[in-house]
């Protein structure tokens, strides 16, 4: 296409960003992309016996048996 007004050539000079400018500069390469694969287990059949897993194996500190106030466990919740 020709260039116009409306589609001028190049079809940009630059880039306005916050009241700055920047030029644009574009290459050809080839990128590695990672590749990610996830798995999914079954820890339990109930809602009780998953509460027991995730207390055992991802709770560090139980707030209920920290000790605290009930204005600073108001906070927490």
């Amino acid at each position: 296409a020709d260039a116009s007004e409306l589609v001028p050539s190049p079809s940009f000079d630059f880039v306005a960003y916050e009241n700055e400018y920047f030029r644009a500069v574009a290459e050809r390469r080839t990128v590695d992309v990672p590749e990610w694969t996830y798995a999914i287990t079954e820890i339990s059949d109930s809602r009780g016996e998953f509460t027991a897993y995730a207390r055992d194996a991802i709770v560090e500190r139980d707030v209920d048996d920290a000790g605290l106030s009930e204005a600073a466990a108001g906070v927490l919740d």
